[in-house]
């Protein structure tokens, strides 16, 4: 038994020598990186067997998936000039409600005007009822968006004021309120083309507006083709008789006596008593210098219909009419409006485009989803198109 020891002795010690390599090796093997699997060759993806559903991406979605995505392409940067002008109007001296002959004009000038020896076309911006000349400002923020989308050309836009005690001219002729219409078409029209680069050509100007001034641009454009190659009204009314301020005239009991108590009118009243004032001029009748469409009977208004003739036939509706018989027409004329128009329902607009077709008078009609004078861009891309620019 005790002669076997040292071989024992020994067998052990060889056995845990090995243990040790053993344990070596592992460790060293454990310490080495790991290498990653080789990766497999793609395959090529098929159309899926017919009632069968393929979820698996191809390698050209796959790949598609990991592009970098474009950058948007940035658009020029776009700003506009405005200059204010003033005009002393001869043919708005000597009116009978005393309103002034100065009179402010806005100017929106191309980018680069000042730098450059072009000309322009123009554009011819009027404003609406208790409006002036401001409109201007947001006519620039418009076209500044307009040209940026490249959705027109470069052209001068003018707003001029035609307010006045009553709120608005509405662009006639009367002594009551003076003359608009020469106001418009001859001095405001020959000061713009004195002082500015201008075309100055009916082929390259342009009549255009908003509400009252959607009126007055149809009214100036038809009545006077000669000046105005291009006509472009937005959200007008048209035709007077079927204005809701002959509806309109609840609480309407006492005729006004002075300006204090005609601003407390319904804004309805207020603006037929303006056209009044164009349509139905009477120098006996301070202070207002005019027949008004109603009486008062027993504490209640009631229509005179005389004066209410006088309205409808000083309405674009009898404008075109006369254009109509008339040998010079317009290049062009756009009728726009909006579907959402809670002023001037949009049946009402309908008729006069079914009119104008009746007459005869080619135009275009262009209906949107806006409330009143909701959109100018249409109007402001339209006269891009339609006015004659000075060729590069």
């Amino acid at each position: 038994m005790f002669a076997t020891l040292p071989l024992c002795i020994a067998g052990a010690r060889l056995i845990g020598i090995g243990v040790s390599i053993v344990l070596i090796l592992l460790l060293t093997s454990a310490c080495q990186p790991i290498q990653p699997p080789t990766a497999a060759a793609p395959v090529a993806s098929s159309s899926p067997a017919e009632g069968t559903e393929d979820s698996a991406t191809p390698a050209s979605a796959e790949a598609a998936s990991i592009a970098p995505t474009p950058k948007p392409t940035r658009r020029p940067r776009v700003k506009l000039d405005i200059v204010l002008e003033k005009l002393n109007s001869v043919a708005l001296a000597g009116n009978l409600l005393g309103d002034p002959t100065e009179r402010k004009i806005q100017v929106v000038l191309p980018q680069g005007y000042a730098e450059s020896n072009k000309r322009y076309p123009v554009v011819y911006m009027l404003h609406g009822y208790t409006g002036n000349e401001s409109y201007g400002f947001e006519g620039k923020s418009i076209y500044e968006q307009v040209l940026r989308n490249g959705e027109a050309k470069e052209m001068i836009l003018v707003f001029p004021n035609a307010d006045n005690r009553l709120e608005g001219s509405f662009y006639l002729n009367s002594p009551t309120i003076g003359d608009y219409e020469t106001y418009i078409s001859q001095e405001v029209v020959d000061y713009i083309d004195a002082h500015y680069r201008t075309l100055a050509t009916r082929d390259s100007r342009g009549i255009a507006g908003c509400s009252m001034g959607g009126d007055g641009a149809i009214h100036l454009g038809l009545t006077y083709p000669d000046v105005f190659g291009v006509a472009a009204p937005m959200s007008g009314q048209y035709h007077w008789l079927n204005d809701l301020g002959w509806k309109n005239v609840d609480g309407f009991s006492k005729l006004p006596a002075n300006d204090d108590e005609f601003q407390t009118l319904p804004i309805e009243i207020r603006w037929l008593t303006a056209i009044a004032a164009g349509a139905a001029p009477n120098a006996d009748k301070p202070p207002f210098f005019l027949d008004m469409p109603w009486e008062i009977v027993n504490g209640a208004p009631q229509v005179l219909p005389e004066v209410r003739e006088k309205i409808a036939a000083a309405s674009p509706w009898a404008d075109a009419a006369d254009y109509s018989k008339q040998s010079q027409r317009l290049n062009s004329l756009l009728i726009y409006h909006g579907r959402l128009d809670a002023i001037t329902p949009v049946e009402q607009v309908r008729a006069f485009d079914a009119y104008l077709t009746e007459l005869g008078i080619k135009h275009d009609y262009l209906e949107t989803d806006m409330g009143h004078c909701g959109d100018l861009a249409p109007v402001l891309s339209f006269m891009s198109e339609q006015l004659v620019a000075e060729e590069p």
